[in-house]
């Protein structure tokens, strides 16, 4: 597959950022609603975030994050409600572009789903790859909200290159 080299639309950082219970139709892109989710990164630079039409997995529209230059991690996340102890599973679809990571000597993370300010993540997609399903199982532990984010990079591993993740999907399963 090949990926696109140009911006559909900018996605400005929300200025404030409740939970969401509607995570489900926000998360495949064709709507994209700004108040609905944030943006963090490492560096904190401006970075290239969009929702692009041209490269969904299905549909019209996907997430982009591409880092060019001076490697980063940045996340774009969602606080979403969740139930207290409880099994969930995150799943979505992740392409990527060049994805490679910084320095292997701290950190081997590339293209990922995960859960923000928590370790748990999904597998990590590094290179040039197709779209492919990622699946992330995890419990909820005491938290009711808890930052859903589709992730290039992780900490210690800031990444260049450009990932698109799209169809995100949270399900409860205990």
């Amino acid at each position: 597959m090949s990926f696109p080299k140009t911006l559909s639309r900018w996605v400005a950082r929300a200025s404030s950022c409740t939970a969401s219970a509607d995570f489900h139709t926000e998360a495949n892109f064709e709507e994209f609603n700004v108040n609905h989710w944030q943006i963090a990164t490492w560096k904190n630079r401006p970075l290239q975030v969009s929702v692009s039409s041209e490269v969904p997995q299905q549909g019209s529209g996907s997430l982009r994050i591409r880092v060019t230059e001076d490697a980063d991690d940045v996340t774009v996340y969602q606080p979403v409600s969740v139930i207290r102890n409880s099994r969930y599973r995150l799943t979505g679809w992740i392409g990527t572009e060049n994805v490679v990571v910084d320095s292997m000597e701290t950190g081997t993370t590339g293209a990922i789903l995960n859960i923000f300010d928590r370790e748990d993540s999904s597998e990590s997609i590094l290179g040039t790859s197709d779209w492919k399903q990622v699946t992330l199982e995890f419990d909820s532990g005491e938290e009711d909200v808890l930052n859903i984010g589709c992730r290039l990079g992780q900490h210690g591993s800031s990444c260049t290159g450009t990932a698109w993740f799209d169809d995100l999907k949270l399900e409860k399963i205990e």
